[in-house]
């Protein structure tokens, strides 16, 4: 009776921690901030603050495209985009627009102080649009707001620095509100705010997809095994409520899922049912048997719960390792991971035993399959302990291959990253790519490094406009914009748009009053976001094409190169910044991460069995059957062309951490059958019983991370591919060349 008290006392805590989880989740945020995969503590982190103290947010604007198949020069086109202009100008956050239709050439007026405003467009006289369209492509507007096929134009829209979550998402809806009310015959997007709202609507929308899943496959397993509603209901009952209080405490603490966390119910979903399982199968062969329930629960516990305990600690640690990789996205998937593992555990040997308890007397399942297990087993133990050479000399050889495919794994990001190709935000970002140059801000801050000279000098002036001719012919890039471009276009309007003034003054004297015209009439370049107050630094600012982290990286260091021999006593410092860089330099420092998490890992663990099993020869003989899959994956990485990303650096600290679990079963419960049986006897024992476990447990595994293969993100579909190939080669690894090791290094003792 008493027990029956403390199991409805469980329950009822149980259940109430649960509401008051459930009520935390109004709160549970979706979100893809850029930021939260920037180098934590790193200088150039540091820097890019400074930058937007200094000049703003390098990401706070949005592209449109227009494109007309009769060409641009067509009024009833030209007066269309003029109208959504005129309606994109309305909308609260948006403050300022580049508009083909109303950009003005600004020229010297000789008889008055305010300049001469030509438009460059006469969008309501056709007659014009022969001689509008041959200056336009001889200025510095073709290909940036005009394409060189004349067929698109494109509207630059600087929107309100560092708007939010739900700020973004309004805005993009009302851009695409507001033109879809016209009848263009393509649009295209791009900017940060139409990606990270792209992103969080898929990454709310698998959560789901995986969550469901996986609970279908759970499911299935659920009832092969059991064929009884309890054999369903409980044990999803225990892993629901993990990851209800998960999430509960994911939600309090503020904390958004992003594309990374997202995984963080269905780990909890397929590694919280595998160590349900165990125990409850342990429970009902002890009821089998004829044990009263309180005693096969206590023997179930005391049997299954060391492993299990030891399986969680060892699956946390490789969680936690993700905390040492310095970014913050994974840091949280680390914490986050490691919380619901452990209240898996506690709900497991808690509320699972009282639900137990106070359920009806448990029946006998309709099928019994361990003979089906046993035939299948005993043959494959037999052929491996035949072919022990040949297991330890294929071994080898895949360990050989998978180093040598390591060594090809690249290193490399995109913007969208992992997005398919086929998807729209990928369509536009080509789009923007083919017809304008691209839509990847390149950002880099030039600082005056002689105290004598000054941002406006001739000298420093000719020497960005040496570094802007590098920039765009050799580098690739396009719409570039400088103090050297704003002072020479400065030069041209005040030599009354004559074309061979588009360069540098010779002299300070004829310098500054273009500046001061700047400053007065800086609506188009905003000089303020380009020059900073005190003078002594300021930015290039351009777009490239999204050639990705691993090409864009060759060309920094090209840049670099140059400036080191063509500008060896250069007047400027140059430093590279903004938030693709930042994402770029985290997918630097990834490699030397994972690496160095996985080797603490590997130690931690290896300890922490030398201490359980108290033998060297068990701790090498856990590791290597642990490590070999590990070396295949990055191997087949290597091979198949996957790189090396946040998305995916998941992989090896998740395979680890999961496939050393089946290891760690099979060892435990081959020491307790070798304290009593010879050391074969031991074996064939542990290979039959044990076997028969993490072949389910694996299956259940394979089931739940195959459903991240459904993902829309290509890192997300390559985390569920890769981690089910690295726990079916695990499997593999335990069924070979774990008992092969035991039988020939246990052989002498």
């Amino acid at each position: 009776m008493e027990l029956r008290k403390l199991s409805v006392a469980l329950v009822t805590l149980a259940i109430g921690i649960s509401l008051f989880f459930a009520y935390q989740l109004r709160n549970l945020q979706f979100d893809y901030e850029l930021e939260r995969f920037f180098p934590l503590n790193d200088e150039n982190t540091v820097f890019f603050k400074k930058f937007q103290n200094t000049f703003g947010n390098d990401s706070d604007y949005l592209l449109i495209g227009l494109r007309n198949q009769e060409g641009i020069f067509e009024k009833e086109f030209l007066k269309q985009a003029d109208s959504l202009y005129l309606a994109l100008k309305k909308i609260e956050q948006v403050d300022f627009i580049l508009a083909p239709t109303r950009i003005r050439e600004k020229i010297r007026n000789r008889y008055s102080s305010v300049p001469i405003e030509r438009p460059w467009l006469h969008v309501a006289d056709e007659s014009r649009y022969a001689a509008d369209s041959a200056r336009i492509y001889q200025s510095e507007w073709a290909n940036y707001l005009f394409a060189e096929d004349r067929q698109s134009i494109m509207l630059f829209v600087r929107h309100e620095d560092q708007l939010n979550q739900e700020g973004m998402r309004k805005l993009v809806d009302e851009v695409r509100l507001i033109t879809a009310g016209f009848d263009f015959e393509e649009v295209h997007y791009a900017g940060k705010s139409f990606g990270q709202s792209t992103y969080v609507k898929l990454i709310r929308r698998e959560t789901f997809l995986f969550v469901s899943v996986s609970v279908i496959i759970v499911i299935l397993f659920l009832w092969i095994s059991y064929r009884k509603l309890w054999g369903i209901w409980m044990p999803l009952s225990v892993v629901a409520l993990s990851i209800l209080w998960t999430m509960g405490i994911i939600s309090m603490l503020g904390r958004p899922i992003d594309l990374i966390s997202n995984i963080i119910p269905t780990l909890l979903l397929i590694i919280g049912i595998a160590d349900v399982i165990h125990l409850l199968t342990h429970y009902l062969h002890a009821r089998k048997q004829g044990t009263d329930k309180w005693s096969a629960i206590k023997a179930s516990v005391r049997v299954v719960g060391k492993a299990t305990l030891l399986t969680t600690m060892t699956t946390a640690l490789g969680f936690l390792t993700l905390t040492t990789s310095g970014f913050i996205s994974l840091i949280e998937l680390g914490v986050f991971a490691t919380i619901g593992l452990i209240i898996a555990f506690v709900l497991t040997y808690t509320f699972l035993p009282a639900l137990i308890m106070l359920h009806s007397p448990f029946y006998r399942a309709d099928r019994d399959f361990s003979g089906f297990w046993e035939k299948l087993l005993t043959p494959c133990f037999e052929w491996v302990m035949k072919n022990q050479r040949w297991i330890i000399g294929a071994s080898l050889l895949v360990f050989g291959l998978g180093i040598w495919g390591s060594s090809k794994i690249r290193i490399n990001n995109y913007i969208l990253t992992d997005l398919s190709k086929d998807h729209p935000l990928q369509v536009d970002q080509r789009f923007f790519t083919k017809k304008f140059g691209g839509d990847r801000p390149l950002e880099i801050v030039v600082a005056v490094a002689d105290s004598n000279q000054a941002m406006f000098s001739p000298v420093v002036l000719k020497e960005l406009e040496l570094v802007g001719r590098y920039l765009e012919e050799e580098y690739g890039a396009t719409n570039l914009i400088s103090p050297a471009v704003m002072i020479a276009q400065a030069n041209q309007a005040y030599h009354f748009g004559q074309k061979t003034y588009s360069r540098i003054p010779d002299s300070s004297n004829l310098i500054q009053p273009l500046v001061k015209r700047l400053k007065r009439e800086a609506d188009l370049y905003e000089f303020s976001r380009l020059v900073s107050a005190d003078e002594r630094q300021a930015r290039i600012r351009a777009h490239i094409p999204d050639w990705g982290s691993y090409v864009i990286e060759q060309k920094n260091e090209a840049f670099h190169q140059f400036l080191e021999q063509e500008l060896p006593d250069r007047q400027l410092t140059y430093t590279i910044t903004g938030t693709p860089h930042l994402i770029d330099l985290n997918n630097r420092y990834l490699a030397e991460n994972v690496l160095k998490g996985l080797l603490i890992a590997m130690v931690v663990i290896a300890l922490i069995f030398a201490v359980l099993f108290r033998s060297a020869r068990l701790m090498f003989i856990t590791l290597v059957p642990n490590v070999l899959p590990l070396v295949f994956i990055g191997g087949l990485m290597g091979w198949i062309g996957v790189d090396l990303k946040i998305s995916t650096s998941i992989i090896f600290i998740i395979a680890f951490g999961i496939a050393v679990d089946d290891s760690i079963h099979f060892l435990s419960r081959f020491q307790r059958e070798y304290q009593r049986r010879p050391l074969l006897d031991a074996v064939r024992t542990t290979y039959i019983t044990t076997g028969k476990a993490i072949v389910v447990t694996t299956l259940i595994l394979l089931g739940g991370f195959m459903s991240f293969c459904l993902s829309g993100f290509e890192g997300t579909f390559y985390v569920g591919l890769l981690v089910s190939i690295t726990l079916l080669v695990a499997l593999v690894a335990d069924l070979t060349i774990l008992p092969v090791l035991l039988a020939i290094l246990l052989r002498k003792k």
